[in-house]
């Protein structure tokens, strides 16, 4: 279950599991929660933004799983969501990290196919196979010698 927060000014969402004995969803989202916070430890002044997505899609492949390409982690400044785009699997997108600035970090691993279609109601996504998904996702400051996370 992917739930992401109704409030227009909550910037992360993340998957929750409620007693779930099974193996296989327990996998999932620990490959998420892994890929964002190995994607958090390269953060710092001076690192390019690719780094973010070559260490997510890292992460996704270390467990044979693909990332929803589609949405992106942002910046977060005068408007809600701003450049720079934060894309979660390999790119070769040469913005570097300054000090001060604020972003987010988002990203979906899915089991099957990363393809994915929204329902009529505007907030549920699912993938096309019926494959499982998982979101982490969170806002950081970008500091010279690494990075705050602001909010979970």
């Amino acid at each position: 279950v992917v739930v992401q927060g109704l409030d227009p000014y909550e910037t992360c969402s993340t998957t929750t599991l409620e007693d779930s004995r099974d193996e296989r969803t327990h996998r999932l989202v620990q490959a998420t929660k892994e890929a964002l916070e190995e994607a958090v430890a390269v953060c710092q002044a001076g690192v390019k933004i690719s780094e973010i997505g070559r260490t997510i899609q890292s992460v996704a492949d270390r467990y044979d799983y693909r990332i929803v390409k589609d949405w992106n982690g942002h910046g977060i400044g005068r408007e809600f969501e701003c450049l720079p785009q934060v894309k979660h699997l390999r790119n070769d997108d040469t913005t570097v990290l300054q000090p001060d600035m604020m972003l987010t970090i988002e990203p979906i691993l899915v089991e099957g196919h990363a393809a994915h279609v929204k329902w009529s109601n505007g907030h549920t996504v699912c993938s096309v196979d019926g494959g499982m998904a998982a979101q982490s996702g969170l806002s950081l400051l970008i500091l010279d010698g690494g990075a705050e996370v602001v909010s979970r």
